[in-house]
């Protein structure tokens, strides 16, 4: 078992809804003024409110929001929305929360039923590890190459069997060496998930099966990092 410490993490969340909305939470909306009040705290501005329709196709349509000094970013379409950040930082778990219940709150004004609907989740990690683990990590992952092979794999992807019955639906977990920072490996965590009731809920959800898999590479965080 290897101990790592985050080096940088990013985030995306794409909600899907069941069917689609009948509207976007523009302007003159009440789901806009939802949106107006509940994210002020996150450093809201009209400069920073972008809707897009680069063609006559309705669903072509993008409201994006950009938050947290433009680190996270919100994209609104009418069959779902998605939540974006570049770079965690810390302290930014019950931002997430608050924000994804006001995302909710806005567009349920508009249809009863949004939170009907599907979760698509991407996780990417940058890990440190002690000297030298990265190599031995990588060479337990990847097949040595042939000689004349011209192709060299660097990234180990995976689907992960979830167990029936359970909200995560489907996983796929891939390792590479990072291409960014020395002594540290990249791991790509994407999760699919049915809908859910309570946000932070959920989140726990999110933690417990992200660190599972993370121990199925043999890689468990650092106590005290």
């Amino acid at each position: 078992m290897w101990d790592f410490e985050i080096e940088q993490a990013s985030l995306n969340v794409r909600w899907s809804y069941e069917r689609l909305i009948p509207a976007l939470p523009v302007t003159g909306t009440e789901a806009f003024a939802v949106l107006c009040d509940g994210l002020a705290p996150f450093g809201l501005s009209a400069s920073r409110i972008l809707l897009e329709a680069p063609s006559s196709r309705l669903g072509d349509a993008v409201l994006t929001i950009i938050l947290l000094e433009g680190r996270l970013g919100v994209k609104f379409w009418i069959s779902g929305f998605e939540i974006i950040v570049d770079e965690l930082y810390q302290d930014d778990e019950q931002n997430l929360i608050d924000i994804a219940n006001v995302v909710f709150s806005a567009v349920s004004k508009i249809d009863a039923n949004a939170k009907r609907g599907k979760t698509h989740l991407r996780m990417m990690y940058h890990l440190a590890l002690d000297a030298g683990i990265s190599e031995e990590l990588m060479s337990k992952h990847l097949p040595l190459a042939r000689e004349d092979n011209s192709l060299t794999p660097d990234m180990a992807v995976y689907q992960v069997k979830v167990e029936s019955g359970t909200l995560l639906q489907d996983a796929r977990l891939a390792v590479a060496k990072s291409a960014l920072f020395e002594k540290a490996v990249f791991v790509d965590v994407r999760l699919d998930y049915t809908a859910f009731d309570d946000i932070g809920d959920f989140r726990h959800l999110v933690e417990a099966n992200i660190a599972k898999l993370l121990l199925t590479l043999d890689l468990r965080e650092r106590v005290g990092s």
